[in-house]
C-alpha cells in the first residue's frame, strides 16, 4: 500500500474500549491460550498495516501465550527472503504477505499455500471476532485460487473514480454512470488552453495494467480465454485499448505515457485534472488540504459500468501460512487475531481501508467519518460481485504486466492495436512455455 491512506479519524478512547471489551465478552468460550507456548516467524512488507500492527504484537502474545518473531521489509526484499525460505523447503517461514497479481499465482503453483477454509470456517480454530463472513466479497475471491482460500486480505483497494464536483456543477455535467457518460465528461471538461483535462489515467507501460483491468473486464474482455491462454486481442479487449487510449491521449495531459499513479495525483491536486480513475487508496492525498489545492472540491463515484457490467479491478495484499510450516494452528490463530474485527476497526480508526464490512458500517467510525461520500463508494464497491483482478492469471506477472503494458502504450500512441496485441499473446505464450506453465493449444 503507498504512503497516502484515507484521512486520520479521530475517535474518543473510551468507544475503542468499549469495542475491546464488548468482543471479548463475546469470546469468553473461546481458548485463546490453546497454543501457548508455540512460536512462529511473521515476513510482512513494509508498509502502514505493518506499521499499524507491529507495536500490537505483544498484545497478541499477552492473550495467546504465543511468541512472535516478526521481520517487516520492504517489498521487494521481503519477496526475495521468502523465496530462498520456501524454495529450501524447512519451514522457517510461517506467517506471511503476498499478492496474488504479482506473486500470487507462481506461489500457488509451487505449493506454497496453506489452504485456509478449514480454520476460517471452524470455530475451534476461529473466534467469534473473526466472522468469515464480514469480509467483503472482494477479499474473498481476491485470496481464492481454484477454489481454494490461501489468504486473509489486510486491506480494500479497488478501482474509483475521483471527480471535481465544482467543474461538473460549472458545466452542467452529471456525474458519469458508464464508459460512454465517463468519455462524455472528459471531452466537456477538457479546456487545454486552460490547461484543465478532462481525465487523468496511468499510461507508463506496466503501470497501466492496473487500471486498465476495469476497462478490459468492463468491455466484455478478459486476461485469458477458458483454456489461460492470452484472450488480449479479442474484439472486446481491442475495443477496451482502443478506448484506454483515446481517453489518455484526447482528454488527458501532454505526456501521459509517462505518468504513474503519483503524476495523476499531482495533476488532480493542483487544480488540473477533472476526473481520475485510479485506486481507492490513492485518494487520500486529495483530502489533504497541505497536498491538494482542491480538498474541498473533491467527490467520488463507483467505476463506471461498461457493456459487461461494472467491473472496479481491485487487490491487496493478504496473509498466508506457508504449507510446510510446522506451527499451521498457532499461525492461523496469529492471522485471526491480526485481520479480526478489532483490529480491523482500530486499523479503520487509524486510517487503513480495511477489508471488512463492519468498520466501515460502525458507529465509532461513522461518528468521525469526515468523507461520507468516499465511505459510501468503498462501501457499495467492495459489495459489488465477480469483479476483476488487478493483474492477469499467469504464473509471471511481472513480465506479463510490461508486455500488456507495451499495448496500452501504442493505443495511447495512437498506433496499430490489433498488432501490437498479437505481438503480446506470443510473446505471453513464450513467456508461459519458458516458466513451465502447461499450455493448451487451440
Amino acid at each position: 500500500m503507498k504512503r497516502n491512506q484515507l484521512g486520520r479519524v479521530v475517535v474518543g478512547i473510551g468507544v475503542c474500549l468499549l469495542l475491546a471489551a464488548t468482543a471479548r465478552a463475546g469470546e469468553k468460550a473461546f481458548d485463546w491460550k490453546r497454543y501457548s507456548g508455540k512460536e512462529i516467524n511473521v515476513v510482512l512488507a513494509l508498509q502502514p498495516w505493518s506499521d499499524f500492527l507491529k507495536p500490537k504484537i505483544p498484545e497478541f502474545e499477552s492473550l495467546t501465550g504465543i511468541k512472535v518473531h516478526l521481520e517487516v521489509l520492504p517489498e521487494d526484499q521481503s519477496r526475495q527472503k521468502l523465496a530462498i525460505a520456501f524454495t529450501s523447503g524447512k519451514g522457517e517461514v510461517d506467517v506471511f504477505g503476498s499478492q496474488r497479481h504479482q506473486e500470487g499465482i507462481k506461489y500457488y503453483q509451487a505449493g506454497w499455500y496453506e489452504p485456509l477454509a478449514r480454520f476460517a470456517k471452524d470455530p475451534q480454530y476461529s473466534s467469534p471476532d473473526f466472522d468469515v463472513s464480514d469480509l467483503s466479497a472482494k477479499a474473498i475471491d481476491d485470496a481464492t485460487v481454484n477454489g481454494g482460500l490461501i489468504g486473509i486480505s489486510l486491506y480494500t483497494d479497488l478501482e474509483l473514480l475521483m471527480y471535481r464536483k465544482d467543474l461538473f456543477a460549472a458545466a452542467g455535467v452529471r456525474v458519469p454512470q458508464n464508459f460512454a457518460d465517463l468519455e462524455d465528461a472528459a471531452k466537456k471538461l477538457t479546456d487545454k488552453a486552460k490547461g484543465v483535462y478532462g481525465i487523468c489515467l496511468r499510461g507508463k507501460g506496466a503501470a497501466t495494467t492496473t487500471i486498465f483491468s476495469g476497462f478490459l473486464h468492463g468491455m466484455g474482455g478478459s486476461w485469458a480465454d477458458k483454456d489461460n491462454n492470452p484472450a488480449l486481442n479479442t474484439p472486446a479487449a481491442l475495443k477496451a485499448f482502443d478506448y484506454y487510449g483515446r481517453m489518455a491521449r484526447e482528454y488527458g495531459p501532454p505526456g501521459v505515457v509517462n505518468y504513474h499513479w503519483f503524476q495523476c495525483q499531482n495533476l488532480v491536486a493542483s487544480g488540473k485534472a477533472a476526473m481520475w480513475v485510479d485506486s481507492t487508496v490513492q485518494a487520500s492525498a486529495l483530502f489533504d488540504v497541505k497536498i491538494s489545492q482542491v480538498a474541498d472540491k473533491m467527490s467520488f463515484a463507483v467505476f463506471p459500468e461498461g457493456p459487461a457490467g461494472r467491473k472496479p479491478a481491485g487487490g491487496s495484499w493478504y496473509l498466508s501460512i506457508h504449507s510446510k510450516s510446522k506451527n499451521k494452528e498457532a499461525a492461523w490463530y496469529f492471522i485471526a487475531w491480526a485481520v479480526g474485527k478489532e483490529n480491523s476497526l482500530k486499523a479503520q480508526l487509524h486510517g487503513i481501508p480495511t477489508a471488512r464490512i463492519s468498520p466501515w458500517v460502525s458507529d465509532a467510525f461513522k461518528k468521525g467519518d469526515q468523507h461520507p461520500d468516499f465511505t459510501k463508494v468503498i462501501v457499495e464497491s467492495i459489495k459489488i460481485k465477480d469483479t476483476p483482478s488487478w493483474g492477469s492469471p499467469w504464473v509471471a506477472g511481472g513480465e506479463m504486466r510490461d508486455v500488456i503494458g507495451a499495448v496500452v502504450v501504442t493505443a495511447i500512441e495512437a498506433g496499430d492495436t490489433k498488432a501490437a496485441a498479437d505481438k503480446a499473446v506470443a510473446q505471453i505464450q513464450s513467456i508461459r512455455e519458458k516458466s513451465g506453465e502447461k499450455i493448451v493449444q487451440k
